[in-house]
Order: C-alpha cells, then sequence, then structure tokens
C-alpha cells in the first residue's frame, strides 16, 4: 500500500470514529462514494465501510 493510500485508509477510519457518513466521508477525502468502497475494500478494510455505513443510519434516525 502507497504512503498516500494508507493516509486515506487511516482518514476513512477516523471519520467513520467521529461519525461520519459514507457520502459525507468520500466527499471530504475527495472522492466518489464509490471510488472509496472499492479503496476500503481492495486495501482488506471493509470493516470501516461498514461503519461508515451504519453512521448514516444514525445520521437519518
Amino acid at each position: 500500500m502507497t504512503p498516500a493510500t494508507a493516509a486515506r485508509v487511516e482518514d476513512a477510519a477516523w471519520l467513520a470514529e467521529t461519525g461520519e457518513s459514507w457520502d459525507r466521508a468520500a466527499d471530504r477525502l475527495g472522492m466518489s462514494p464509490e471510488t472509496l468502497e472499492k479503496l476500503l475494500y481492495r486495501t482488506g478494510n471493509p470493516d470501516i465501510w461498514r461503519r461508515l455505513r451504519r453512521n448514516d443510519w444514525k445520521v437519518a434516525a
């Protein structure tokens, strides 16, 4: 994993921990939600994607 990719994964994890939703996290990272999902799955971090998706339900509730 390149340093830039590792940084994006780390940033996504932080955003998930702070309650950011998947679409806002992608926007803050400068990518589409689909690209963020692919990045997290490709790097072996689907748990981060699932946490971001769960955060979306918290916002809607």
